[in-house]
């Protein structure tokens, strides 16, 4: 599945480094959403990056990223396959 084209990257350099670099990006991530608790127990609610006037609970943003990560790595997993070892 292709995404949107406003979040098409600008250019791609994938390396052997990919799943390394896949799984730093998700201690950052895992890291923001244990700081956020306090933010999510009280239903703060945000705007979609696509469209401001979409807005949910920050909850429900991270289950959206937490599902676009899961993507990511099976991407990840597919281009390190194709690269040479």
């Amino acid at each position: 599945m292709n995404t949107f084209p406003i979040w098409e990257p600008a250019q791609s350099e994938i390396g052997a480094e990919i799943l390394e670099r896949f799984s730093k990006h998700q201690q950052d991530l895992k890291k923001l959403l244990e700081d956020s608790s306090d933010l999510i127990q009280k239903g703060a609610v945000i705007s979609s990056p696509a469209n401001r006037n979409i807005v949910y609970t920050l909850e429900t943003a991270f289950d959206i990223i937490v599902a676009h990560e899961q993507r990511h790595l099976e991407q990840a997993r597919e281009i390190r396959r194709m690269l040479p070892s």
